[in-house]
Order: C-alpha cells, then sequence, then structure tokens
C-alpha cells in the first residue's frame, strides 16, 4: 500500500501534515511519517491519529472535510491543491 497524505486539524499542531501507512503485518498499527521526513511514529488505533495532539488525521483528497475545518489562506490553498 502506498503512503497517504493527511492532515491534523488541530490548529495548534506543530506538525500539520503527514504520511501515513497501514501496518502491513500488524492491525490496527499505523506508521506515520511528518511531511519532512524526519519524524517516524509507529501508532496503535483503528485510524490514524495525530502523535503530537491526538486528533484523527483527515484525509487531503477529502474536499469536504478540508472545507470544513480549514480557513481560506496558505494553508488551505495547500490541501486543495493535492486534491
Amino acid at each position: 500500500m502506498e503512503w497517504e497524505y493527511r492532515f491534523c486539524p488541530h490548529p495548534d499542531c506543530v506538525v500539520d501534515f503527514w504520511l501515513v501507512q497501514p501496518s502491513q503485518q500488524h492491525a490496527p498499527l499505523w506508521h506515520l511519517t511528518d511531511r519532512f521526513g524526519e519524524r517516524h511514529v509507529v501508532v496503535a488505533a483503528s485510524e490514524p491519529i495525530c502523535p503530537s495532539c491526538g486528533s484523527t488525521l483527515c484525509d487531503v483528497k477529502d474536499q469536504h472535510s478540508s472545507d470544513d475545518i480549514l480557513k481560506p489562506g496558505a494553508l488551505y490553498d495547500f490541501v486543495r491543491s493535492l486534491s
């Protein structure tokens, strides 16, 4: 399975985007890498969660979700460009 882009909807979170992938060997584990490739984390959860704040990470391809959570601006434009 390929890595997916996800974003953290929490406004105070220090890492806004993550690359996520479910574990091929152990469910329910998720492998997460920050967008800079500097931080690698494995979380045990039924869906990918932000290791910094615990919020459920949102799929950047879900246009409806990003419109409801993000306010217009640079981050909003970046998320929309990924879909």
